[in-house]
């Protein structure tokens, strides 16, 4: 598949690719032939990705954690043999401001919100930590963020039944409007 980015990120690898131009009617297709394209390059051609009760998606016979994203323009695969990750990529878009209070907190909207770039990656954080913890029972809004959200960073996420120690990283993309977040769960 052409215009794949590889990256490692510690134990990580995460492919990338931009998505194909397409109208609103053909934004699921084309982010769904994107991811296939990367699970194929990824491992191989005859590789599929399959889906268990909850929704997370997993390679038949790969021992490992993968995750997916489409959005912000691109779609991304993570892979890790060792650790629970969840990664997320996502445009800035006025929506998220609407939205902002369903996913966070009191405490959190006037550190998070402050900023479309700050709410951004509040965002992508609390989706990257759902997906890295896959606990079917747990919203994003109960997912607490600290005040401070560097690049990267180990991180104790404060949860309903208590904390989770993660870590976050930036995935660098070439489209400066896009953040993807790379999470780590232990």
């Amino acid at each position: 598949m052409d215009g794949i980015i590889t990256l490692t990120i510690d134990t990580t690898t995460v492919l990338a690719t931009k998505l194909a131009e397409h109208n609103r009617a053909g934004r699921m297709a084309a982010e769904r032939a994107a991811v296939n394209g990367l699970v194929k390059a990824a491992f191989g051609p005859s590789a599929q990705t399959a889906h268990d009760p909850h929704g997370a998606p997993f390679i038949e016979g790969f021992p490992g954690h993968i995750s997916v994203t489409h959005g912000g323009g691109y779609a991304l695969l993570a892979i890790d043999r060792e650790h629970r990750i969840g990664i997320d990529c996502e445009a800035y878009r006025p929506q998220l401001q609407r939205v902002a209070s369903k996913f966070l907190s009191a405490d959190e909207l006037p550190v998070h919100a402050a900023s479309p770039q700050a709410l951004l990656r509040a965002w992508t954080v609390k989706e990257a930590v759902f997906k890295a913890l896959g606990d079917p029972l747990l919203t994003i809004s109960q997912i607490i963020l600290p005040s401070f959200l560097p690049e990267e960073a180990m991180l104790e996420i404060t949860l309903p039944q208590g904390k989770a120690r993660i870590t976050m990283q930036t995935v660098p993309l070439p489209a400066a409007t896009s953040l993807a977040t790379l999470v780590r769960a232990y």
